[in-house]
């Protein structure tokens, strides 16, 4: 059983999945802009006017607030991201993973029929001579 290299058909599927992904799952992120409740500067200033007391503990609880929502933009945004190219960038993953299976075994193949014909001329050369 010989086993070839990586067609490049394969190389071409994996390719086509990965762009196809990417042209329409960034498509449709791209035109899903919708801000969340918790981002939205009306539901800020909500938070912002609950706080209460004097100078420094207002100062604190609108640090508090503009911090939280920083981080959850941040979270928001590296979904939307990730959504987008960690897939593609898994295809590529498995893509090559598969093929350096393939090449490997297609490379010891052929190795281990250079050395059988290597033994195959050792033994003629020994039975001729």
């Amino acid at each position: 059983m010989t086993e070839s290299k990586p067609t490049p058909t394969m190389k071409w599927l994996a390719g086509a999945a990965a762009a196809i992904w990417l042209v329409a799952i960034g498509w449709q992120q791209a035109s899903d802009l919708r801000v969340p409740l918790i981002l939205q500067s009306h539901y800020i200033d909500r938070q912002m006017e609950r706080c209460t007391g004097n100078v420094a503990l207002r100062y604190e609880c609108r640090s508090a607030v503009r911090i939280y929502t920083q981080r959850h933009a941040f979270g928001h945004w590296v979904g939307k991201l990730s959504l987008v190219f960690l897939p593609p960038l898994a295809i590529a993953f498995v893509y090559r993973r598969v093929a350096r299976r393939i090449w490997d075994r297609a490379e010891a193949a052929r190795k281990m029929g250079y050395a059988q014909r290597k033994q195959a001329q050792r033994l003629a050369q020994a039975v001729a001579g």
